[in-house]
């Protein structure tokens, strides 16, 4: 796991100096993402610089440091993530004739690429954002992973091509032209909490989409997806099993592992697989008091005792939340309301003081239909109902999403599910009309596929897999997700996804799993991370005033300040989500 930059520099605008300047302040500024090593490599002719910071998790010898220059060819590779299935290409290389001289995947992938060229990214099972130089043709490649777990940005600057894991690297680089918003994508993230697709909310600093690839020439500079390989064994063809080769496959490092626990379902069924293989693992857990957390510690004690798995507990009320907001939001690529992205970031700080690699429950909700608005949303997609807007005066309380939902267009029924809640008294509070695209998701037929498909390729993608690689890099870990693995993902695409919730109940299949010997656990609604906003606004409402008072922030241009304030004052309920949208804006633009 590790941070990557880079520069491309085909009309030689800059000179060696410049180039080295540069990529010296990003790989700096991406400094958390690996402590362990830091180096670059800079084309004879400099046309092309690559930076990297290597946080050390396979083969920890200097042999495995980047960036690498293959040793059979002159092409280089500056890599982030884990590619598991690396001893198996190996060994398919080594069949060819090739000889290996370090223990990690990153010689691995660089010989693929001299072996099979682009094509070779389709064989990849892992979680990757990859850069390499193809000396012979003068290119170079950005790839990034299926899921989209390891982030990769690109600004186009005049023909030359600027690329980085984080949006800061680029911003302290890059002139001051190319770091202006983009006021579409910032009603967007107003509305969801997040920017989706390949935006972000700059104008010009792009995100490369997951399954995709850039090449880069002197010529152009093209975005495409690429083919990806899956191919189901038979004989492993059913979740349990799946799950278990997932896990496995994640536990190989030469760093100490451990597991992110909440006591829910996802990270309860990994401890299960652990703890019945008896794998020595140590996991963490954060108790947030307002929540009142005691089946989850209940069920967290009986697990850990049953496998004999020491867990760690972290105790944190929402009063002493918002000490730690600015370390959190500090070096945060994007802007995201999502407000647990607090106690994931102290899970994170927690365990890193043992751990470098932590096993987590992301993906699960997505895949298997965690969530309660998938439920909501099979309801919305039966009823069908058009919209009757005198009802919309009763619509004030964050309980009665399914009834806006109910009178809404499609995007906007997403939005009231997943993205921002706003109470009808915030209508006053914009400057702009702040409506969501209506054309988003106008590919699909049926509610509830149109919600399925945002949950995966939209919230999953740009915001959790963004805040989950922020909490973990930015405390030098690096964050494992054995729910989001292909084959996985691509059974579930294959069954009939009507029996992964009822009307009562979600995620019927992964609760399935775990009732087989926790029955109590299986049971247990979700919970994750999650908050409630109402405790930190009573306990920090001054903390709050205050930031919302000085700010002149960017925000202000679609929201009226005075008003927001005066609501906020005088709120008793906290029901909306507008006040959250601002203060967490305003804490990430201070911070960056």
């Amino acid at each position: 796991m590790c941070g990557i930059n880079g520069i491309t520099n085909f009309n030689l605008k800059f000179n060696k100096s410049n180039l080295i300047n540069f990529i010296s302040i990003m790989n700096n500024t991406i400094k958390h993402r690996g402590p362990d090593h830091g180096d670059y490599y800079i084309n004879s002719q400099d046309k092309l610089i690559i930076g990297n910071r290597r946080l050390a998790i396979i083969d920890l010898e200097s042999r495995s440091n980047q960036p690498l220059i293959s040793r059979y060819s002159k092409n280089v590779i500056s890599f982030n993530g884990e590619i598991y299935n690396y001893e198996y290409l190996k060994k398919e290389l080594q069949d060819k004739g090739y000889k290996f001289y370090s223990k990690g995947d990153t010689e691995v992938i660089s010989v693929l690429f001299d072996e099979y060229g682009i094509d070779f990214v389709s064989k990849l099972d892992g979680m990757f954002a990859i850069s390499i130089w193809d000396d012979r043709n003068q290119k170079l490649y950005l790839i990034r992973d299926f899921f989209g777990k390891k982030p990769l940005y690109y600004v186009n600057c005049d023909g030359n091509l600027f690329f980085s894991s984080e949006i800061n690297s680029l911003k302290k680089v890059i002139e001051d032209n190319y770091k202006t918003f983009c006021d579409e994508n910032f009603k967007e993230f107003i509305n969801f909490g997040y920017v989706d697709d390949n935006k972000t909310i700059f104008k010009k600093i792009r995100r490369l989409k997951p399954s995709s690839f850039i090449e880069v020439s002197k010529e152009k500079i093209e975005e495409k997806k690429y083919n990806y390989y899956h191919n189901f064994k038979k004989d492993i063809n059913n979740y349990e099993q799946l799950l278990k080769r997932s896990i496995n496959k994640r536990l190989n490092s030469d760093a100490k592992v451990g597991l992110l626990l909440s006591g829910g379902v996802d990270s309860s069924l990994i401890l299960k697989y652990l703890g019945e293989k008896n794998i020595n693992i140590k996991s963490y857990t954060i108790n947030i008091h307002e929540k009142n957390n005691d089946k989850y510690l209940e069920a967290i004690g009986d697990l850990s005792k049953k496998y004999n798995i020491k867990n760690n507990i972290k105790n944190i009320n929402s009063k002493s939340l918002l000490d730690c907001a600015d370390k959190i939001y500090k070096n945060l690529s994007e802007p995201i309301t999502d407000i647990s992205i607090i106690p994931t970031f102290l899970a994170y700080e927690f365990a890193s003081n043992e751990c470098k690699v932590l096993l987590n429950g992301d993906g699960a909700d997505e895949i298997f239909l965690g969530y309660r608005r998938h439920l909501l949303s099979k309801i919305v997609s039966l009823l069908n109902l058009k919209k009757n807007s005198f009802l919309d005066k009763f619509f004030n309380n964050t309980e009665i999403r399914l009834l806006r939902c109910l009178f809404s267009n499609d995007v906007k029924k997403i939005q009231h599910l997943s993205g921002n809640y706003y109470c009808n008294s915030d209508k006053d509070l914009f400057l702009a009309d702040i409506s969501p695209n209506s054309k988003l998701y106008s590919n699909f037929d049926n509610f509830n596929e149109k919600m399925i498909f945002h949950d995966l390729n939209n919230q999953l993608t740009n915001c959790l897999l963004i805040k989950a690689d922020h909490c973990s890099m930015s405390n030098s870990v690096e964050a494992r997700s054995p729910y989001l693995d292909k084959s996985v993902y691509f059974k579930s695409l294959g069954d009939n996804r009507n029996n992964f919730n009822s009307i009562k109940q979600t995620k019927i299949i992964l609760r399935n799993l775990l009732s087989k010997s926790h029955k109590y656990i299986s049971n247990l609604p979700k919970e994750g991370f999650d908050l409630k906003r109402k405790y930190i606004y009573q306990n920090n409402k001054n903390t709050i005033l205050d930031k919302l008072n000085d700010s002149r922030s960017y925000i202000y241009n679609f929201i009226n300040k005075k008003k927001l304030i005066k609501n906020f004052y005088n709120d008793v309920n906290f029901q909306s989500d507008i006040y959250w949208t601002a203060y967490s804006y305003i804490l990430w633009e201070e911070n960056n």
